[in-house]
């Protein structure tokens, strides 16, 4: 891969707010191809992070991929296309709260 190839993250990096199958962009290329910086952004291109990865954590995004939507809210996203709360909470304490025992932890990750 190249730069400015556009990728998909293999493995979640929660202290990023970054998740499997974010998309990105090649920034620079390390070594032949040993690891990458990539930039995450959001549609409107602001960039929510810039992280160095090994080969093996991204692979290039393919013609027949679906793209997945996701809010990113201050230190927390929310996965729009499973959780159905009718209000955001504030913080991690409140989300523990206000979401069930049953609601796995995937659906919400913290970020820096």
């Amino acid at each position: 891969m190249k730069e400015f190839t556009e990728i998909v993250l293999t493995v979640d990096r929660p202290e990023r707010g970054l998740v499997k199958g974010d998309v990105g962009v090649i920034v620079e290329v390390y070594g032949k191809n040993e690891g990458y910086e990539v930039e995450f952004m959001t549609k409107e291109g602001k960039t929510v992070a810039v992280v160095t990865l090994d080969a093996h954590e991204v692979r290039p995004i393919g013609a027949r991929d679906i793209l997945h939507e996701r809010i990113r809210i201050g230190r927390l996203i929310r996965f729009t296309s499973t959780l159905h709360a009718p209000s955001l909470p504030a913080t991690s304490r409140q989300v523990r709260q206000k979401l069930s025992p049953k609601v796995s932890a995937h659906r919400y990750h913290k970020s820096l």
